[in-house]
C-alpha cells in the first residue's frame, strides 16, 4: 500500500476479522507488533591474550528490538561500513519507518537457508538497496547478472554455475538479486523456478565437473 488511508483500512480490517474469527486467541496478541532481528550485538573486543578459536564476528542473536531509534542508529553504522568496504556502490538511504521494517523483514528472510522473497514496489523505492544492505549485514556477498545486448541462456547458465560454485562448493553466503528487467528470455523463468522450488538445475554441471567437485 502506498497511501496511508489504505494501510489504516487494511490493518483495521485484518484486526476486525481476526477478532471475529479467532476470538479465543486474539486477546493474547499484543496491540502493537514486535520486531525481531539478529544484528543488534557488537563484535567482542580483542583481549591481550586472544584465543585462536575466538570469533570476532558480531554474534547472531535473534532478539526483540528495544526501539526503532536504536535499530536506525545500528543500521546507519552498517551503511557506513558498506560504503567503506563495497566498491562501486554509494548507499545513502533515508531510514524512515517503512524502510526499517522492510529491511528487518528482508534480513530475516535471507538469514534462513534458501530464503527468498518477491519484492514489489515502484522503481527507485529502494528494494535492491535494502536487499544489498541486508546481505552485507548478514555477512553475505550479493550477485546480480550483468546484462548485455547479446545476453542469452548460455550466459545465464555460466552465471548460475559461478553462483552455485561460490555458494555450494565454497560455502560462501550469497544473495542472488534478480529483477524483472533481467528476464530477457522466457526460458530464464524456468531456471528461477527450479532454484526456488528445489534448488537444483538439471544438467547445470557436466559429470566430470561434478566428479571433480565431489573429490
Amino acid at each position: 500500500f502506498t497511501a496511508e488511508k489504505d494501510k489504516i483500512w487494511f490493518l483495521s480490517k485484518m484486526k476486525h476479522d481476526a477478532e471475529t474469527n479467532i476470538k479465543d486467541f486474539f486477546e493474547f496478541y499484543p496491540e502493537e507488533p514486535s520486531y525481531w532481528v539478529d544484528f543488534l550485538r557488537d563484535a567482542p573486543e580483542g583481549q591481550e591474550e586472544e584465543d585462536e578459536e575466538m570469533s570476532f564476528e558480531p554474534p547472531k542473536i535473534y532478539e526483540e528490538i528495544p526501539s526503532f531509534d536504536f535499530v536506525r542508529a545500528k543500521v546507519m553504522i552498517y551503511m557506513s561500513q558498506f560504503n567503506e568496504y563495497i566498491r562501486g556502490y554509494n548507499m545513502d538511504l533515508v531510514f524512515f519507518m517503512d524502510a526499517l521494517k522492510h529491511l528487518m523483514i528482508v534480513s530475516r528472510i535471507i538469514s534462513n537457508p534458501r530464503g527468498n522473497a518477491l519484492l514489489v514496489g515502484v522503481g527507485g523505492s529502494g528494494k535492491q538497496s535494502l536487499t544489498r544492505l541486508a546481505s552485507f549485514i548478514a555477512g553475505y556477498k550479493f550477485f546480480q547478472m550483468t546484462l548485455t545486448r547479446s545476453y542469452n541462456t548460455g550466459n545465464l547458465t555460466e552465471d548460475l554455475e559461478f553462483l552455485y560454485r561460490t555458494a555450494g562448493l565454497d560455502g560462501t553466503g550469497m544473495t542472488f538479486i534478480f529483477t524483472d528487467n533481467e528476464i530477457k528470455e522466457e526460458s530464464f523463468l524456468e531456471f528461477i523456478n527450479n532454484i526456488l522450488s528445489s534448488g537444483e538445475i538439471a544438467n547445470l554441471f557436466a559429470k566430470d565437473e561434478l566428479d571433480e567437485m565431489y573429490k
